[in-house]
């Protein structure tokens, strides 16, 4: 695609959209303005608002007829001790017809105990030299597949590494309330 004079670029759903895709979006122009929208607080939106160059917009008001979203971080690095209770509420909150996600920072753990990027690459995460590896999509998959509370539950993943198709497909379970649990990361 070919623009004359490309001055701004908005993408809906930046987390959709690769770190390629984005760039190539951007060059299309001089040095066009870029607005990227994210319902999500996402690793790397967070990450791209702190470190890179982004300045933040929130939106406080929800659409007309809008349920609101509640979000919880727990902090498992300080309380490992937590993570059972942590599965069984979310199962409790399925029970009464809602939906969860699951946010992990990485997609895959490496022999190496390195996390493994969208483009497989190490990442370079902010982790303590001891600690424990970050949690990633395909371990907290398997792992969230045979927990007890979550028997019967579909539990999909999203990562960068899907076929367009695929994160589609399951963007739109997820939408339709097929899918009960995802977990994600970009």
């Amino acid at each position: 695609m070919t623009f004359a004079d490309l001055g701004l670029v908005v993408v809906d759903e930046q987390h959709r959209f690769g770190v390629e895709q984005r760039e190539a979006i951007r060059l299309k122009g001089q040095a066009p303005h870029v607005l990227v929208l994210s319902a999500t607080p996402i690793p790397r939106t967070v990450a791209m608002t702190v470190f890179g160059d982004l300045d933040v917009s929130t939106l406080r008001t929800l659409p007309a007829g809008r349920a609101p979203i509640t979000s919880h971080v727990v902090p498992l690095a300080e309380h490992p001790g937590w993570e059972a209770r942590v599965w069984e509420r979310l199962a409790e909150e399925l029970a009464e017809g809602r939906q969860g996600f699951v946010v992990c920072p990485a997609i895959e753990v490496a022999a190496s105990g390195d996390s493994v990027r969208d483009d497989d690459t190490p990442a370079e995460l902010d982790v303590e030299p001891d600690a424990p590896p970050p949690a990633s999509v395909l371990e907290t998959l398997a792992r969230l597949r045979t927990h007890p509370s979550l028997a019967g539950r579909r539990i999909e993943p999203l990562h960068g590494r899907m076929s367009g198709e695929e994160k589609d497909r399951t963007m739109r379970a997820f939408a339709a309330g097929r899918s009960t649990c995802w977990s994600r990361r970009r």
